[in-house]
């Protein structure tokens, strides 16, 4: 299984499917910014909040493969500064991920967590 694990996360395929989904990411926080900066009254779209979850899902699910792909090197490897931050920053969404479900109706979605990312 690790084995496998380790040929999944390291193939091309995989690699791509994981900066297209940064890429995703990126936009979502551009837009979702944008409609909060022009709507300051209103809540996030419910779309906005369930695409959001969902990419964070895709992250949290990338970063436990790499985990488990690689272990204790993943904190040792080449690039293991870019591993902490990676973890921290999937760290950072699930935080804001739940956040927003626990405000869901009370007020409007922290901007200040989607900036980080």
């Amino acid at each position: 299984p690790q084995e496998l694990a380790i040929r999944l996360v390291r193939h091309l395929r995989f690699e791509s499917l994981t900066m297209l989904v940064i890429a995703m990411n990126t936009a979502m926080v551009g837009i979702t910014t944008d409609y909060c900066a022009r709507n300051l009254t209103e809540a996030v779209p419910y779309e906005y909040d369930l695409i959001s979850a969902v990419l964070a899902t895709y992250f949290a699910v990338e970063l436990a493969l790499r985990l488990f792909a690689f272990r204790c090197a993943f904190f040792k490897m080449p690039g293991w500064r870019w591993n902490v931050l990676d973890l921290l920053l999937v760290l950072l969404q699930i935080v804001d991920e739940v956040m927003t479900c626990a405000m869901s109706g009370q007020s409007n979605v922290p901007i200040a967590l989607n900036l980080v990312r």
